[in-house]
């Protein structure tokens, strides 16, 4: 079975397979597309059952991490690598037109730096949508003493046993660091998966882990943000994370963020989509609307 028949038996028969990792959820005319492209989670199908609960003409798009539903190695890819190989695809979208990006997680950075390259040839990216994916080098590591005080303060308080337990756990996050595999986001599939595609999706992840800690850019984007954040914050210690995300320091636009009930790993579930599905919505009309003005004038 080939990787399209694969990815459209696997996200149901309303879904198209467009490109390597392009799939239209709903495809439609005279509204601005969206395209949501899957972080961590490797694979885009959380996003189709988004697409029910949006205004039945609203185009909506995926876009699987590399590697995740093909062949393609992503282990030494770079986000601008993974950006450069995506954007292609897009035209398939939308050609010349505005278009909204956003991204879960990692794929967060991974719009961010395509609305950048778009901006650059002259095309709108109106709107970012961050599904509680963090800006380019957020969150901030605390300075050493900050870090090493909050550690002191920890291995106090706690009892001979719990010492030693939380010097090896810190040992281990050391080492975890120092090679690479230390991932905060830490990956639960959100369905079940056969196991040869589970172990796919975790090399995608420890991948994008890579990628995300060795992205590093000053441009800022031309555009709005929402940013749709977990209600429990990341648990990373050591890290100062921003209520928004960094974000401040990357778009030009407004940035409006609502917090979405459970933690990272939670927050496409069932039970969170008609809360994102009425936000996007309301969006998306204001987008809609103000481009028929301009059409119009």
């Amino acid at each position: 079975m080939s990787d399209i028949s694969k990815s459209e038996e696997r996200v149901g028969p309303s879904a198209t397979q467009l490109g390597p990792q392009l799939v239209a959820f709903r495809r439609a005319t005279g509204r601005i597309p969206l395209v949501l492209i899957a972080g961590e989670a490797g694979l885009a199908d959380p996003f189709q059952a988004l697409a029910p609960l949006l205004d039945e003409q609203q185009p909506l798009f995926g876009l699987h991490a590399v590697g995740a539903d093909d062949d393609r190695d992503a282990g030494a890819a770079a986000i601008e690598d993974l950006a450069a190989y995506y954007l292609p695809q897009l035209n398939a979208v939308e050609a010349d037109g505005p278009i909204v990006l956003g991204g879960f997680g990692v794929g967060a950075l991974i719009a961010f730096e395509l609305a950048l390259r778009l901006h650059r040839t002259g095309r709108r990216v109106p709107l970012l949508v961050s599904f509680d994916g963090f800006a380019p080098g957020h969150p901030k590591r605390l300075p050493f003493y900050e870090r090493a005080e909050m550690h002191l303060r920890e291995f106090r308080q706690r009892g001979p046993r719990a010492r030693l337990e939380y010097a090896a756990q810190r040992l281990d996050r050391l080492k975890r660091r120092l090679d690479g595999s230390l991932d905060d986001h830490t990956w639960e599939p959100v369905q079940s998966y056969p196991a040869p595609l589970e172990r796919r999706l975790r090399a995608v992840d420890a991948a994008l882990q890579r990628a995300r800690q060795h992205y590093a850019t000053q441009e800022r984007a031309a555009c709005d943000l929402l940013l749709l954040r977990a209600s429990v914050t990341l648990d990373s210690p050591g890290c100062h994370i921003e209520p928004l995300y960094g974000w401040r320091h990357f778009v030009d636009g407004r940035i409006e963020a609502v917090c979405i009930p459970g933690s990272h790993a939670q927050l496409l579930r069932a039970s969170n989509r008609p809360l994102m599905a009425d936000i996007l919505s309301r969006r998306l009309q204001d987008l809609n609307e103000r481009a028929r003005r301009c059409s119009r004038a």
